[in-house]
């Protein structure tokens, strides 16, 4: 005697219900040829240009001595070159280790210690960086003056951001 193991396709599976549609994406404006793209050897350039208007918001925001400004932007120079050096090994350092990974599809115990090992030491390497930043400012400028230029650079990125997000709107670069 079987009980009914039989059941037709409606009684298995019940009706969902049907999506309502998605509406359509507003286009996306079309981004310039690679051609018409600024080339890498610009970029520089822009980078210089910013970072000149964002020394120029912090000598405005700090009301520092020109003598003061100068040795303070310096510093500052100094812990950006610093910073990017450590950045750079840490991503030579992630493109060997992706190229060792690939190689052998699959890491050891000891190999993943050792990485996260790395990862924690380059972090070191930055908060002691910093640190010394810290140090270097306040004996230079005073704490006041230091947790200034940290408000300062923040509202800069955000003026920066805003700024950057109306170029882009009006369609330029």
């Amino acid at each position: 005697m079987s009980i009914g193991l039989a059941l037709s396709a409606q009684e298995r599976a019940p009706e969902r219900p049907e999506r309502p549609e998605r509406p359509e994406r507003p286009e996306r404006p079309e981004r310039p040829e690679r051609a018409e793209r600024p080339e890498r050897a610009e970029r520089p350039e822009r980078s210089e240009k910013i970072e000149e208007m964002k020394q120029a918001f912090i000598r405005e925001r700090l009301d520092l001595s020109e003598e003061k400004a100068d040795s303070f932007i310096a510093l500052l120079d100094e812990y950006e070159k610093k910073k990017r050096a450590i950045k750079k090994e840490a991503r030579e350092q992630k493109v060997l280790k992706e190229g060792e990974k690939r190689k052998n599809a699959q890491l050891s115990k000891i190999e993943a210690n050792l990485m996260l090992a790395r990862k924690f030491e380059i972090k070191e390497k930055m908060l002691n960086l910093e640190r010394e930043q810290m140090a270097k400012s306040i004996e230079m400028i005073s704490a006041v003056k230091v947790l200034e230029y940290y408000k300062a650079e923040r509202e800069f990125k955000r003026e920066l951001l805003k700024m950057l997000k109306e170029q882009r709107g009006r369609g330029g670069r």
